[in-house]
């Protein structure tokens, strides 16, 4: 009973399928994006990035648009590090914000790939993952340890040691 079962084809034929593919990456809180090195601009974006930041996807098309809704604290590290990561030609991932069309912060993972030509970056091809909330969560459990130290310093290195 060899070869391949139909389950197997129609996965198989699903893999390649480029409306799967789609749904897949457009469907799930990971939103592909795509954008010329050398510009920075934008040329794909999942459609899912209007409701994360509440712009519409036609204004992250435009020039300079992940620049300027960077957080102020976070746009001269992030850029920094995204131009020597491409410069270096080091696929590479980090943290940072950005500011949303109602003014609140948004912290993105930001996975980057990049596509490199005749020796140097081309084209950078990424995934946002939406992290606000373990963001905001880590916040509070900061928030919480700072209050409790110094009213029970003993039961905060219980908590700590009974986290390993």
């Amino acid at each position: 009973m060899g070869g391949m079962g139909w389950g197997n084809k129609r996965a198989m034929s699903m893999l390649f399928d480029p409306e799967h593919i789609r749904l897949l990456l457009e469907k799930t809180g990971a939103i592909p994006w795509r954008a010329d090195a050398k510009s920075w601009q934008f040329t794909y974006v999942g459609p899912q990035a209007e409701k994360l930041l509440g712009f519409p996807i036609v204004r992250w098309y435009e020039k300079d648009f992940w620049v300027s809704r960077l957080h102020p604290d976070d746009r001269d590290s992030a850029v920094e590090f995204c131009q020597k990561s491409a410069n270096d030609l080091t696929n590479y991932s980090f943290e940072y914000r950005m500011v949303g069309a109602d003014g609140r912060a948004v912290w993105l993972y930001d996975i980057v790939h990049v596509e490199v030509k005749d020796g140097a970056p081309d084209c950078l091809f990424g995934f946002f993952i939406d992290v606000t909330d373990r963001k905001q969560a880590e916040q509070e459990l900061i928030r919480q340890r700072a209050f409790l130290r110094p009213h029970a310093p003993g039961l905060l290195d219980l908590a700590q040691m009974a986290e390993r």
